[in-house]
């Protein structure tokens, strides 16, 4: 059983390292960051969508995976996913530049010939 993987009735937090801690009942998020200082908590699919980091007034409930990540962390990949599609962005528009037909200045125009 791995680490995300969905219990009825068990809230799950995982931490670095992978230490599972349980809860049984719902828990406000902010709790949890306050007993982890410099800690986001997110969900499991934060690394393919950083926008999934969870806000302190939200309440986790069981029957959810959560992971625990330093805030460190989160802003990096959150800096290095800009900076990657700032770059994917930048390189799709000079390849549509240069991509296509190119422009002959000495092509006659059919009305002239």
């Amino acid at each position: 059983m791995g680490a995300s993987t969905k219990e009825k009735g068990v809230l799950k937090l995982v931490h670095p390292g992978r230490h599972i801690e349980y809860h049984r009942t719902s828990i406000a998020a902010g709790e949890i960051m306050r007993k982890n200082p410099r800690h986001s908590i997110t969900r499991p699919d934060f690394f393919k969508h950083p926008n999934t980091v969870v806000c302190p007034e939200s309440v986790m409930v069981p029957g959810q995976v959560f992971y625990i990540i330093p805030s460190t962390t989160i802003h990096r990949w959150v800096k290095a996913k800009s900076q990657q599609l700032g770059q994917s962005s930048s390189q799709q528009i000079a390849s549509r530049n240069t991509s296509g037909y190119k422009h002959d200045s000495k092509q006659k125009s059919p009305s002239s010939g």
